[in-house]
Formats: structure tokens, C-alpha cells, sequence
């Protein structure tokens, strides 16, 4: 966002993050590792 390259545009409120957590709300039917209402966590480790 401090060089203008993120790929959306900014708006109020909005805090753009690399990490996050959830609950699965929703999968495909070829999914077989996780099911709805499995709790998830995304990290990111630039090199």
C-alpha cells in the first residue's frame, strides 16, 4: 500500500493482513481433509 502496488483499492476500515484465522464455512465435494465448522489459520513467511 506505501509503494500504491497493492492489488485493491484502499477503502476506510479496511486493514489489509497476511495472517488469519476462521471457521470453514463452506467446501467443495472433493474436499476430504477438512470439514465445515473446522477452525483454520493462514500464515505467510516471506523469504
Amino acid at each position: 500500500m506505501v509503494n500504491q502496488i497493492y492489488p485493491l483499492p484502499p477503502t476506510l476500515g479496511v486493514v489489509p493482513l497476511i495472517d488469519g484465522v476462521g471457521e470453514l464455512s463452506a467446501i467443495r465435494n472433493n474436499v476430504v481433509r477438512f470439514k465445515i465448522g473446522n477452525r483454520v489459520a493462514s500464515n505467510y513467511f516471506p523469504n
